[in-house]
């Protein structure tokens, strides 16, 4: 790699003083008058000053510059992330929270991202198998290990469960250091779950419509929904529900800390305005309903459908009526059906008809910007300044004019406007402002009045909104929701990202150019690459190149991969999908020309006898020694090149432990292995040896 050299560090004194330098060295004969007044120097000190600010320029990228180059990295600038909180809220009588519903905290807001179903039900114990636990925290960790011996586990509810709605358990594990899921659909489930629930004729399967936990390896929402024919019935202690595994393959047993219902997520955002569309099949069905909190501003502006693009409804004298259903529902009603049904008729059933915007009361009079100057890069700026806007969901409707009239289209959002094209329409977000093309890259809106008009604009502080847990415990225009009795914010809220600097950005792209993603070859990139395999824990990882499996000979282009799980499985065939991810994982990375194989390693035992002469101690002495000959035997492994156990490295060890006095007699003794005259033995490559037994006579000096 080429070294990278700051150019624009010298200024033009610098460089005139050592231009001076190398004029007396080399012509002091010719050119004797080297004061300011002379011009030959008034010249010179102009080409320094030139050479100063070329330097400066040749090094200077500009920001676009550095986004164009991130793209070709495949990498994306960070936009703003919303700080993220779980809330448990108890209710009197069941009730739907519609999307958006606002949840104070403090000077912040928080909101719900999607319809949420809240029943008036509770969890009220937990078997494990046989054992039945009060549903209190400190029972559920004093017995949090799951699945022991494959047993079963029993949630029971106080009251049957929903058959028509979908509801979620929340469920937090404690944490294990496990890698990240990323590529869901490359990743084999190291267990499998059945979740079912007692019936009138038995046991039930239910249906998992999502599942954040990936069979208990991560905390996160199970999304259940019972079949409509057979209802939840009591068993026992309650309702239950049931996991049972059909397959165990956890390298480390999931450990419960928490388990809830009615938790619902929420995020610090302010949504100011949402558009809800509409198809034809709705619209002909006479079923355009739909959930959205800000309805209760009651500030629509509707817009439907034609050739040329969409048109405002009350301007064209078509009159649309929204009106509250139960369940926290609304339904678009609109007039002129007859004449709409014709003019939608070459459209498909899933097409778009109609685009129902709805504001905040308070920000409705921003509904309309005009940008009718006809120049290029024009701005709108939001009305939010003191916040970060929320890139992903931002849309706009633009007005353009043309030969048939005016009409509104939805401009789309881009990263780069320097991409686009002239008569694309697209605009920008600079911060809290938009920003539209020059006719160059990008089109100009037309010259018009109030000719965009705002489609979904969302708010977040990011991550100054971060707050700790039991602050939010408030909801919005409580007289809609008068059915909650309580809400309990049991977490601090994590997870929001402020909008990443082009700083932050640089760092990411050189750590992508300097690491490979794709191809494995060197054996540090095979111990890193498994390492971070995607779902699992891996304690270590030992790579044996030119080695196969059960051969004593090398193998020309063959690498064995060792990998050693956090915890030794006492039967190895249950780590069968651990495996397989790894393998998976490598089949994609490594060169066709490598064939790799994946192991766990050999468990081989080590027993160690000893007489030792001690001084009294105020703690176990023999569990100390164990201790301090479990690390040394943990380090050894650590650096894979060392295959040797050393006799002479143990007896220092212990001997320079301040309680013991003398040692009369020290014998390792590996399985398997025969020691040298020293009392040495040789680990396999492939193995892993652990502490079985420490024999040890202990005699106390007077």
């Amino acid at each position: 790699m080429l070294p990278l050299y700051h150019i624009n560090k010298k200024n033009s004194q610098v460089l005139l003083n050592e231009a001076l330098q190398k004029l007396i060295t080399q012509y002091s004969d010719i050119w004797t008058d080297i004061d300011i007044h002379d011009p030959g120097i008034t010249f010179l000190e102009l080409l320094c000053y030139l050479k100063e600010k070329q330097q400066q320029t040749m090094e200077k990228v500009d920001d676009k510059t550095i986004l164009q180059f991130a793209k070709i990295l495949q990498l994306k600038r960070k936009s703003v992330r919303p700080e993220k909180v779980y809330a448990e809220i108890a209710v009197k009588q069941d009730i739907f929270l519609p999307r958006g519903t606002v949840f104070l905290a403090k000077q912040y807001q928080y909101e719900n991202s999607e319809r949420v179903f809240l029943q008036n039900n509770a969890i009220i114990n937990i078997a494990l198998g046989n054992r039945l636990i009060p549903y209190e925290q400190k029972e559920i960790m004093k017995n949090s290990i799951l699945f022991q011996c494959k047993e079963d586990i029993k949630i029971y509810f106080e009251k049957p469960l929903p058959l028509k709605q979908h509801f979620s358990i929340y469920i937090k594990l404690s944490e294990q250091n496990r890698n990240a899921i990323l590529e869901k659909e490359n990743f084999i489930p190291l267990s499998v779950l059945e979740w079912e629930y007692y019936s009138e004729s038995g046991w039930k399967e239910i249906t998992v419509l999502k599942d954040e936990t990936y069979g208990f390896l991560f905390s996160g929402f199970v999304t259940l929904q019972l079949p409509e024919n057979k209802r939840h019935c009591f068993y026992q202690n309650g309702f239950p529900l049931r996991i049972k595994v059909k397959e165990y393959g956890y390298e480390i047993p999931p450990m419960l800390q928490e388990i809830k219902y009615n938790v619902i997520t929420l995020l610090q955002q302010q949504t100011k305005v949402i558009t809800i569309s509409f198809t034809k099949k709705e619209f002909l069905q006479n079923k355009m309903i739909f959930d959205e909190y800000l309805a209760f501003d009651e500030c629509f502006i509707l817009l439907f459908y034609t050739k040329n693009g969409f048109l405002n409804a009350e301007q064209n004298n078509i009159v649309f009526l929204v009106k509250q259903l139960p369940d926290m529902l609304f339904q678009l009603g609109v007039s002129d059906r007859e004449q709409l049904k014709k003019q939608f008729t070459d459209l498909e059933q899933n097409d778009i008809v109609f685009q129902l915007i709805c504001f905040e009361k308070e920000y409705y009079q921003y509904a309309f910007e005009s940008l009718d100057k006809g120049t290029a890069k024009q701005k709108i700026t939001l009305k939010e300044v003191q916040k970060y806007c929320i890139e992903e969901t931002l849309s706009l409707f633009v007005k353009s004019k043309t030969e048939k009239g005016e009409c509104w289209n939805i401009w789309k959002h881009c990263s780069l406007l320097e991409e686009k094209g002239k008569k694309e329409q697209c605009y920008l977000l600079e911060g809290n402002s938009i920003v539209f093309g020059d006719n160059i890259h990008g089109k100009v809106p037309s010259r018009l009045k109030n000719n965009v008009l705002l489609g979904c604009v969302q708010f977040t502080y990011g991550k100054q909104g971060s707050i700790q847990k039991g602050v939010i415990n408030t909801i919005h225009n409580q007289k809609y929701f008068d059915s909650i009795t309580k809400i309990m914010q049991f977490q601090n809220s994590f997870d929001g990202e402020n909008i990443e600097t082009i700083e932050e950005l640089t760092e990411r792209m050189k750590g992508t150019l300097l690491q490979n993603k794709y191809r494995v070859v060197t054996a540090e990139e095979y111990e890193k690459m498994v390492l971070h395999c995607q779902g699992l824990c891996v304690k270590q990882v030992k790579v044996l190149p030119l080695y196969l499996p059960n051969s004593k000979h090398d193998v020309e282009n063959t690498v064995t991969i060792v990998v050693e799980p956090p915890v030794q499985p006492q039967n190895k065939k249950i780590l069968r999908c651990y495996l397989e991810n790894i393998k998976q994982l490598l089949h994609r990375t490594t060169l066709i020309t490598t064939q790799t194989y994946v192991m766990l390693p050999e468990y081989i035992p080590l027993d160690i006898y000893g007489n030792f002469v001690m001084q009294y101690t105020v703690f176990d002495s023999k569990q100390a020694i164990r201790n301090v000959l479990q690390e040394h035997i943990e380090k050894i492994q650590k650096d894979n090149d060392n295959t040797m156990l050393y006799h002479g490295d143990f007896f220092a060890l212990l001997e320079g432990l301040e309680y013991i006095k003398e040692i009369s007699y020290l014998k390792l003794e590996l399985y398997g292995s025969k020691s040298n005259s020293f009392g040495d033995s040789e680990i396999p490559y492939y193995a892993k040896v652990y502490l079985r037994n420490c024999y040890i006579d202990i005699t106390y000096e007077l």
